[in-house]
């Protein structure tokens, strides 16, 4: 028995979705790396060249904006829709 339009369409539009998800995690890790490799960088810069508290301070509001942008970045994956069709190509 074929399936039918109405159920392959929904098909395509929960692997859409898991297709988002996969997206998501993917810059999550990416954003992951970055930022640790930037405390990584801001730490070992501090060992060395000795900030004083405004140089620190201004590297932790580095990091909170990149955090900030990295949720900004990776919420906007969830919110893209495909398409039936997108999907299908996708895949294809």
């Amino acid at each position: 028995m074929a399936p039918s339009a109405s159920s392959l369409a929904n098909e395509l539009l929960r692997v859409g979705g898991t297709i988002s998800f996969w997206r998501a995690q993917f810059r999550a890790a990416l954003w992951a790396g970055i930022i640790a490799l930037c405390i990584a960088i801001s730490g070992l810069s501090d060992v060395f060249l000795q900030f004083g508290k405004t140089g620190r301070i201004t590297i932790w509001l580095v990091l909170i904006a990149l955090s900030i942008a990295a949720i900004w970045w990776i919420s906007k994956t969830f919110k893209v829709k495909y398409t039936p069709e997108a999907v299908a190509a996708t895949i294809e």
